[in-house]
């Protein structure tokens, strides 16, 4: 498998905001310009910027915008379902976020 450009995927599932490079090859490495972003959702009620930089070999950035006023919310929220807020990004090829 191969695109002839950067691809970036972005969707909602858990809806707990991650980037990463989810398809692994045969070879052993990643699909190096295949970028998958998960926004974030319903109990995390904020936004995430991208940027594109065409200096950049990696194209995309993204960054998690966390609205002030939802904090208090997500705590609440990520208190009853016994769960709290979790957002970061894995590293390249990684299957955990890093740190």
């Amino acid at each position: 498998m191969n695109f002839p450009c950067q691809v970036v995927l972005v969707h909602g599932d858990s809806h707990y905001f991650e980037v990463d490079k989810p398809i692994n090859l045969p070879s052993g490495g990643v699909l190096a310009n295949f970028t998958r972003v998960e926004t974030f959702g319903a109990r995390q009620t904020h936004w995430v910027s991208a940027t594109i930089d065409p200096s950049d070999p990696n194209l995309f950035q993204f960054e998690p915008r966390i609205v002030a006023a939802n904090v208090g919310k997500d705590s609440a929220a990520a208190a009853r379902s016994g769960s709290g807020p979790r957002w970061g990004h894995r590293a390249p090829g990684s299957t955990s976020p890093a740190s």
